[in-house]
């Protein structure tokens, strides 16, 4: 085995060296930046194959929305029909609307004039009723309170104006001996002016 001696300056040692490492290091670096851009163009052809198949996405996702709104749109208008169906059947259960606007025409020329009715609305509401006491057993303690419960009732709002409170109270008294509806209720009263002279503005609930 023979040795090797090495006769050149220390100095330039240091420097070959360097060059070593550096060339190393440009190999390296050189390896990572082809293996990125490598990566890099095969990432962008992915992407340019993936588009058409987004921008379908983005189109059947566009129209799932406009389905959806329209189905939420077409779902709401048949709970209104529903409820108009059901309105519709009660009221002809007990009483039919012309029925009901005769009554109240009735009750307006009753006694001397002085109400007008500019509205009418036949709505139904939920309203809670106390429910009674159920008795406690064995004690003579008072029952426990049960639960209020929901009833459905159907009310009609009358909306209108009168000469006085007066007119408004015989208004309502006629209402209540018609006895066509369970209860009969003034809601407000206001005051306004009617082409310049004073005058009520009333709301009256009448409970079918």
């Amino acid at each position: 085995m023979t040795a090797r001696l090495n006769l050149l300056p220390l100095r330039l040692q240091r420097r070959l060296l360097m060059l070593s490492g550096l060339r190393r290091w440009l190999v390296l670096w050189g390896t990572a930046v082809s293996v990125a851009l490598f990566v890099c163009v095969m990432h962008h052809q992915e992407i340019r194959a993936i588009m058409p198949q987004a921008t379908a996405l983005r189109a059947q996702s566009s129209m799932l929305r406009r389905l959806k709104s329209e189905s939420n749109e077409m779902e709401s208008r048949l709970r209104k029909l529903q409820s108009r169906e059901s309105l519709l059947a009660t009221s002809k259960a007990s009483h039919s609307p012309f029925q009901l606007l005769g009554v109240v025409s009735r009750c307006t020329q009753n006694g001397e004039s002085g109400v007008s009715v500019s509205e009418l609305e036949l709505a139904q509401e939920t309203r809670s009723r106390p429910a009674a006491r159920k008795p406690s057993k064995g004690t003579g303690t008072k029952g426990t309170k049960a639960k209020s419960k929901e009833e459905q009732e159907m009310v009609l709002r009358l909306r209108g104006n009168a000469v006085d409170n007066l007119a408004i109270t015989r208004f309502v008294e006629s209402l209540r001996a018609s006895s066509v509806f369970k209860a009969v209720q003034l809601k407000s009263t206001e005051h306004v002016e009617l082409l310049g002279l004073p005058a009520r503005e009333y709301e009256i609930d009448c409970t079918l």
